[in-house]
C-alpha cells in the first residue's frame, strides 16, 4: 500500500530528503550515487531538510530526514548541536528477522499534524516541570536498554519498553496520546488476552501510526491483524463526529531498508 499523509511514518521528511539530495545532484554538488554519499554531503542534505521544514512550518522531527542513511541506526544530539550524530547499530540476521517477525507497524487512520505535540517536546522541557524532566530521564535510560536488546539480541525484551517509552512520551507532551488511540489499544489488548500486546507510536502522536509488539508464538500475525482491524472500527464509531479519519486501518508490509535512500 502507499502511506498516507498523515501517516505517522515521517514520509513528509523523507520526501523532502528525496527533492533536497535530486537538486544537490542536479546541481553538481555531488557526485557521488545517493548510496554512497559521504557522510558530510548527507549531513548537508539533512540540514537543508530541516531549514525547509522550519521554514514551511511543519515542524517534523529532527531525526526524520535521517532516513537516507540505511539500516537500523542510532541518532542523537548534543545541547546546541543543530544536526544528530548518526551511528550505525550491529544488529544481527537474527535479531533484524525477529524485529520484523515481532514488530506489527499499523496505520490507525487519525490523520492529524504533528505540531501541537512537538511544541510541548520542546516547550514543556524549556519550563522544567518535574514531570517532564523526570519522564525525560527515564526514556533516556530505555534508549540504553532498548540499544543492548538490538545489539545483544534480545529483541522479545523490546516490547515491554516500548510500552514503558510510550509512558514516559504521554508524560513528556499530552498532545501524543488522544481517546481514539487508547481505545484502540485497549480493545486490542482485550481481543489478545491473555498474551501480551505492547505499544508505542511510530510518529510524534498516536492514532495513525502505531507499533504494536507482539510474540507471533502466542499471536498469530493473522489473528492480531483481525484485532486491530476490528479494534479500529469500533473506536472509530466510538469517536466519529469528534476526529477525523481517512482511510481504512491496515498492517504494512514493511523492511529494514540496507541502502538507504535511493532517487
Amino acid at each position: 500500500r502507499g502511506v498516507p499523509v498523515g501517516s505517522g511514518t515521517g514520509t513528509s521528511s523523507a520526501i523532502a530528503a528525496a527533492l533536497v539530495a535530486a537538486l544537490v545532484k542536479f546541481t553538481g554538488q555531488s557526485r557521488a550515487p545517493l548510496t554512497a554519499m559521504p557522510d558530510d554531503e548527507r549531513m548537508l542534505v539533512i540540514a537543508r531538510v530541516l531549514l525547509v521544514e522550519q521554514l514551511i512550518g511543519a515542524l517534523g522531527g529532527w531525526q526524520d530526514p535521517c532516513v537516507i542513511f540505511p539500516g537500523i541506526k542510532l541518532l542523537t544530539a548534543a545541547p546546541g548541536d543543530f544536526l544528530p550524530a548518526y551511528r550505525p547499530l550491529e544488529v544481527s540476521p537474527a535479531a533484524r528477522a525477529e524485529l520484523v517477525r515481532r514488530l506489527q507497524l499499523t496505520d490507525g487512520c487519525y490523520r492529524q499534524p504533528s505540531q501541537a505535540a512537538a511544541w510541548q517536546f520542546t516547550g514543556l522541557w524549556v519550563m522544567r516541570l518535574a514531570s517532564v524532566y523526570e519522564a525525560r530521564m527515564r526514556t533516556r535510560r530505555l534508549v540504553q536498554e532498548q540499544i543492548a536488546n538490538l545489539e545483544g539480541g534480545t529483541i522479545e525484551r523490546m516490547g515491554p519498553v516500548e510500552s514503558a517509552d510510550w509512558l514516559n512520551r504521554c508524560a513528556i507532551s499530552p498532545k501524543a496520546t488522544n481517546p481514539y488511540i487508547e481505545r484502540v489499544v485497549e480493545l486490542v489488548r482485550q481481543a489478545l488476552a491473555p498474551a501480551r500486546v505492547d505499544f508505542d507510536a511510530s510518529g510524534a502522536r498516536g492514532g495513525a501510526g502505531g507499533c504494536f509488539w507482539i510474540d507471533p508464538d502466542d499471536v498469530p500475525a493473522a489473528d492480531f491483524a483481525d484485532a486491530f482491524d476490528r479494534a479500529c472500527r469500533t473506536a472509530m464509531d466510538e469517536c466519529r463526529g469528534r476526529i477525523r479519519f481517512e482511510g481504512e486501518p491496515h498492517l504494512y508490509d514493511y523492511a529494514i531498508n540496507d541502502r538507504g535512500m535511493e532517487i
